[in-house]
């Protein structure tokens, strides 16, 4: 009797053992998010970016999730900036009297480097726009600053990585997803 009594509070112990191992290892795990996840670049495997097709769904659901409704939410919005300026916002929507953007500068640098960043703590931002005519003349028109209702996103910050097995992939799709909805939600609570 007292050795079956010994084997059941070993494998108690064991148990007990074994569970705070598993939470301890889980709270170590860090979470990746938007003010950490250049430091999990990793040098093997394959880097996209993030498309505007990708990022206006995104966007979109964020919006509706803030409480905007979805008749007040638009794509390729053309805002009058001044007399001479025009700008298309990449996704628009109206909260209250105001109307609100984002364009998403469609460019990308090879190199990824966390300073890109630095651009989200800037509050006079700049954004460049090409204005294509039918006749097939291409103008280039910077808005410089920003109003502070149009939110500058910029592709070279919202890249991933990926290859034949994404699980091998700290930065994948789907958390460079939540790093643009975090940026999104940042800038929504401007408002």
């Amino acid at each position: 009797m007292t050795l079956v009594n010994n084997y059941i509070k070993m494998k108690k112990y064991f148990l007990v053992l074994l569970v705070l191992i598993l939470i301890s290892s889980k709270s170590n795990a860090q979470e990746i998010d938007n003010t950490n996840y250049y430091d999990f670049q990793v040098n093997y495997g394959s880097t996209n970016w993030l498309r505007i097709s990708d990022i206006v769904p995104v966007i979109i659901d964020e919006l509706k999730k803030n409480g905007v409704s979805y008749h007040q939410i638009n794509v390729g919005e053309l805002f009058k900036i001044n007399d001479t300026i025009p700008l298309v916002a990449t996704v628009a929507f109206r909260s209250g009297d105001k109307s609100y953007g984002f364009v998403y500068e469609r460019s990308h640098k090879a190199e990824l480097n966390v300073s890109d960043r630095d651009f989200l703590k800037t509050p006079n931002q700049r954004f460049t726009q090409i204005q294509n005519g039918v006749n097939g003349e291409s103008k280039w028109i910077e808005v410089n600053p920003l109003p502070s209702n149009i939110f500058l996103l910029k592709q070279t910050i919202y890249w991933y990585q990926y290859g034949s097995n994404d699980k091998k992939f700290p930065v994948n799709r789907k958390v460079i997803e939540e790093v643009l909805r975090q940026d999104v939600r940042a800038y929504l609570k401007r408002i």
